[in-house]
């Protein structure tokens, strides 16, 4: 839900007293502000996957969402339950082609997930990261590309941040974001 009312406007209209405080908190609950919410890893259970199945080669799956996704950001490896190496922060094109490459040296069909895709995974009970920290172990509070680009502009690409799991299609696609790569079943 976006804020109608700006946080400015509503201290100036009611100053520094509680009862600004009071509609704050109440403008925070009615968005569902990830600030009150808690940190996934203490809201879920350890070694918990949730809907998602281990598939193996740090692959998981989820019957709501059809690819399959790898396990960790672009660049890292998935070892004995942890995500190892370097997160890869690449423009949207070279993102594009990273998944491209990895395809053409693998047996599968590696791509970059599509907004509604990366968006589905995010737990809503919890944030920071908004994603089960067992699936996805380590996984960077950042902007995430997706396949997606904004329907009106070629200049723009779709980013999930992993905070709390929201979307924003006005990112330039030359500017540089971590990736996750999804593998079709």
């Amino acid at each position: 839900m976006a804020t109608l009312v700006s946080h400015d406007f509503l201290k100036r209209l009611f100053g520094t007293s509680g009862i600004f405080f009071t509609v704050m908190a109440l403008v925070a609950c009615a968005e569902g502000d990830p600030t009150y919410l808690p940190h996934c890893e203490d809201h879920l259970t350890p070694g918990d996957l949730g809907a998602f199945t281990d598939e193996g080669n740090g692959l998981v799956s989820n019957p709501a969402i059809q690819p399959w996704f790898y396990r960790c950001a672009a660049g890292q490896r998935f070892v004995n339950g942890e995500c190892r190496g370097e997160v890869q922060r690449l423009s949207f094109l070279d993102a594009q082609q990273y998944a491209a490459e990895i395809s053409a040296a693998s047996s599968g069909r590696w791509r970059l997930p599509k907004a509604e895709e990366m968006r589905a995974l995010r737990e809503r009970g919890c944030a920071f990261p908004a994603f089960n920290p067992t699936v996805f172990p380590a996984l960077p509070v950042e902007n995430f590309w997706t396949r997606s680009t904004l329907a009106m502009s070629s200049s723009y690409g779709c980013i999930v941040y992993t905070y709390q799991g929201s979307r924003s299609c006005r990112a330039f696609l030359s500017a540089k974001h971590p990736f996750m790569l999804v593998r079709e079943p």
